[in-house]
């Protein structure tokens, strides 16, 4: 019995990991090898790394090659975390110490294990990241406009719990290397349901999941006459005055325009292209910026009350919405502007 049931484990894997290369080939090719296709093929790839190790009945090669599946396997929570905030963010920025816990994780991966506490440390990481991640995820979905992703999310949420949970407590208490045979298939099992799902959900050409390269008759024919009068509402609140208001939701928005939340949020990603909407109202407040800046009679006016007058906070989402718009700095946008002015006379 145990011998059929190594023989199902290791067919099982081979199948996820053939249909995980085809998941990142095709990420790969229809993404254009963007940053969002790049990490969700690293992972795959890392996935495909750690099914070849996670199981006893795997003849993974000794020596060299060994030491890098392992290792590559052990990248494989910062891959995930990293494909998990492109999937679900569409503007990705990590800071410091989020870079540094990613480094346990990865310098636990390819410390031995005999090393003290080296286990320890990389499941405490590993937990670290996906709490983090469980919240970026939960609290984004309040401003996603992508019907599709943010349908997702719960389930996602779901199945990432318990993967990091089973996963990492198996790991660190070292009950992996005792577990009976037919525990690996249903592992093996577990893995490929998944990836067929993902592989179905993700990639399939109604996704709308994934930013790519528009299509204008795949968009005239889902045209709504009802979302296209909803956008224009929408936009002439904003060009009203309404983004002005410091923290604005879209809740408030529904509000003023006396509709539905769902119908608003398909509106304005359907018909004006915004897949988020913190993106919208800034696309509003950034402009008004502009004309802040390029005023040479308030050349000397502070960025930081330019960005309280917009409708920011504070200084630092400001910037960071400015560079994503607009590709530099309010300060370097300044400073251009002024130059052009100038040299126009």
């Amino acid at each position: 019995m145990n011998e059929i049931w190594s023989i199902i484990d290791v067919s099982l894997r081979g199948g996820t990991v053939a249909i995980l290369l085809a998941c990142a080939i095709i990420f790969s090719i229809r993404l254009m090898l963007s940053r969002k296709s790049v990490s969700v093929a690293a992972f795959c790839v890392g996935l495909c790394c750690y099914l070849f190790v996670s199981s006893p009945h795997v003849p993974v090669p000794v020596g060299y090659t060994a030491v890098i599946l392992i290792g590559l396997a052990g990248l494989v929570p910062v891959l995930g975390y990293w494909a998990s905030h492109e999937l679900f963010v569409d503007e990705v920025s990590f800071a410091r110490w989020q870079i540094a816990v990613a480094l346990v994780v990865i310098v636990g991966a390819w410390l031995p294990s005999a090393v003290p506490f080296a286990d320890l440390a990389r499941g405490i990481a590993v937990i670290i990241l996906f709490s983090h991640l469980a919240i970026v995820v939960a609290a984004s979905g309040t401003h996603d406009l992508v019907e599709e992703r943010r349908r997702f999310r719960k389930w996602f949420l779901l199945m990432m719990a318990a993967a990091v949970i089973v996963i990492t407590g198996l790991e660190v208490t070292g009950k992996d290397d005792d577990l009976p045979n037919w525990v690996f298939a249903i592992h093996a099992a577990a893995f490929v349901c998944l990836a067929m799902a993902f592989l179905v959900w993700a990639v399939r050409p109604v996704s709308e999941v994934w930013p790519s390269k528009p299509d204008a008759s795949n968009q005239t024919a889902h045209k709504s006459p009802g979302d296209e009068i909803l956008a224009g509402r929408a936009r002439a609140a904003m060009e009203a005055g309404l983004w002005r208001e410091e923290g604005l939701t879209i809740a408030q928005l529904c509000a003023h325009l006396e509709t539905q939340e769902h119908r608003l949020r398909r509106a304005i990603n359907k018909e004006l292209g915004f897949r988020n909407f913190p993106s919208f109202v800034n696309s509003y407040r950034i402009e008004q910026a502009k004309h802040i800046l390029t005023d040479p009679m308030r050349s000397d006016y502070p960025i930081q009350s330019v960005a309280y007058d917009v409708g920011f906070s504070s200084i630092g989402p400001f910037n960071r919405a400015f560079r994503s718009l607009q590709g530099m700095s309010p300060t370097e946008f300044r400073k251009r502007s002024l130059i052009d002015s100038v040299s126009s006379k």
